[in-house]
């Protein structure tokens, strides 16, 4: 059994769109300059230099034409999102609409947001009996998005999750003492996530596996490092756990390395574009995805990536197997998110 720990919000997501005879603007900021440039930039370290993507700046005229004119009518899709989700919500339904036994261990408050977060994972198949009921309000997220999809600000009023105690982790023992592997994310409090490395890292009976879930997330995992089995961070997170800068390959192995000698054996880290380095002992690599979709959101792609490695180590499976599935799960959610969130550039 696969019991996962971790925060569950209700998620607003508002796309903006352009002023009635207004004209339409790529981003501000995060969307386009940082996200843009700053993640090409990154990928080419990464991996050598990327092919460039039909349409985008730099191609001739006459095959961007060409592709407009082969691309195939997209329906139009909603500009205002509301979802369940959070880093530990999202793990928790992945492996559980897989067929995977999953009980997902929560605090949500006592309204109609927490009854939909833990009647959606139900619907799934997840034991939700460790979700625990607190008075006040679960957690909503607020984000505006650029026509790119990616986030230029957003709100969270998540104040409940400090009332994940470690109180809430003994209270969740009876399930949490069945499991093989146990998944936590970082929207836990420091103390939170150091008496669950307490409790159950370092154990022959358990594999225990941390998810940051954001950069703040990682920053609180310092002392709970020699209890996780495995991690699954992305590149800014793991930054932050590591303490090290990370913008190429010899930097990833360096932060690998680190993580190892903190008494991790299993390291995953995800980057910008849906690439991925692994190291499981003397088992190193990186893959770089076969095509990167240099505008369109990855938001939810480490969340994919962690599901499908977690499944892979629940199947007894090799981490370069793992990271492979991995690669080929987060390719194929990129690309639904692509084709759901088209933006054309070019229509004039």
């Amino acid at each position: 059994m696969i019991a996962v720990i971790g925060g569950a919000i209700a998620s607003v997501s508002v796309k903006m769109v352009p002023v009635k005879g207004g004209t339409e603007v790529m981003g501000t900021g995060l969307g386009q300059e940082l996200y843009g440039q700053m993640d090409q930039d990154m990928m080419n370290m990464m991996y050598g230099g990327m092919p460039q993507m039909p349409g985008m700046p730099g191609m001739p005229e006459q095959q961007v034409e060409k592709e407009q004119e082969e691309a195939p009518e997209v329906p139009e899709y909603d500009d205002i999102i509301i979802e369940n989700r959070g880093c530990g919500f999202n793990i928790a339904r992945l492996l559980a609409e897989k067929g995977r036994e999953v009980a997902f261990v929560s605090v949500v408050g006592s309204d109609p947001l927490g009854l939909a977060v833990t009647e959606e994972l139900r619907a799934c198949g997840a034991d939700v009996s460790g979700v625990k009921k607190l008075d006040g309000t679960t957690p909503v997220q607020i984000e505006t998005l650029n026509i790119l999809g990616d986030i230029e600000g957003y709100k969270c009023n998540d104040s409940l999750m400090c009332r994940f105690t470690p109180q809430v982790i003994e209270a969740a023992s009876d399930i949490l003492d069945k499991a093989d592997i146990i998944v936590m994310d970082g929207s836990l409090p420091q103390p939170t996530i150091e008496k669950v490395a307490e409790l159950y890292g370092g154990r022959d009976d358990v594999k225990l596996f941390f998810d940051p879930g954001s950069r703040r997330g990682g920053a609180k995992a310092e002392k709970a490092l020699g209890g996780f089995f495995g991690v699954l961070p992305g590149r800014m997170e793991a930054e932050a756990m590591t303490g090290k800068t990370i913008l190429g390959q010899d930097q990833l192995m360096e932060a690998g390395a680190y993580l190892e000698q903190k008494g991790v054996d299993k390291i995953v880290i995800t980057m910008k574009g849906g690439g991925l380095y692994y190291k499981e002992g003397l088992d190193e690599g990186i893959l770089a995805p076969e095509r990167v979709l240099s505008f369109a959101s990855t938001a939810g792609a480490g969340d994919v990536v962690s599901a499908a490695v977690i499944a892979a180590e629940d199947d007894g499976k090799s981490l370069a197997s793992a990271a492979a599935e991995a690669m080929e799960a987060a390719a194929e959610f990129l690309e639904d998110r692509s084709d759901e969130r088209p933006i054309d550039m070019y229509n004039k």
